[in-house]
């Protein structure tokens, strides 16, 4: 049974001292931390502590907010806590998963995360139906085909090099170099 602390911060010019230091008086034994930017930066002291969790183990952070990227990821992990036999807790937040006040919390949490997937799936459907009412869909990239498949191919042959098929076709230098590779990956396929 380990008591671990995690301590989060979220720009480089930030440090962990603090959040460290009041762990350690809250009896955590290993602390691990990271100094993240952005929702999905590496986290590797968090990965690193998950790994090193087993039943009957502890984990405390100073702030809720520090533990996950957003609400969602927050309640996944506490939820994967409780179901490895993993106590929790939040120092400033005054919540402990193991006390019945704690338990309410972390099931409000639980119901906020329930509520913010349903909201997310709500937009990416409504966001998906908006895209193909106007034309766009999602997927794989169709195949170079028709009047610019053919085009691309012959200037291919002609010997042209991909800034000069961009210049012909009117695409970007970028999009003409994925032709060119794209074509020559079919090509090589087919012999």
């Amino acid at each position: 049974m380990t008591s671990f602390g995690y301590a989060r911060v979220s720009t480089a010019d930030q440090n962990t001292v603090d959040q460290e230091r009041m762990l350690r008086q809250a009896g955590c034994e290993l602390v691990f931390r990271d100094v993240a930017s952005g929702e999905r930066a590496s986290r590797p002291g968090l990965n690193e502590m998950l790994a090193s969790l087993g039943h009957g183990d502890s984990v405390t952070v100073v702030r809720l907010d520090r533990l996950g990227r957003s609400m969602l990821h927050t309640a996944s992990l506490v939820d994967k806590f409780r179901n490895e036999g993993v106590s929790f807790r939040s120092l400033n937040d005054g919540i402990d998963a193991g006390t019945p006040a704690g338990g309410l919390m972390i099931g409000l949490l639980a119901s906020i995360a329930q509520y913010e997937r349903e909201l997310i799936r709500e937009r990416t459907t409504a966001g998906l139906r908006t895209a193909r009412a106007q034309g766009r869909y999602g997927g794989r990239p169709r195949a170079i085909d028709g009047p610019l498949g053919k085009r691309l191919r012959e200037l291919i042959d002609r010997g042209f090099r991909p800034p000069e098929i961009a210049k012909q076709v009117g695409v970007s230098r970028t999009t003409a170099y994925k032709y060119v590779q794209q074509i020559s990956k079919e090509r090589s396929l087919d012999t």
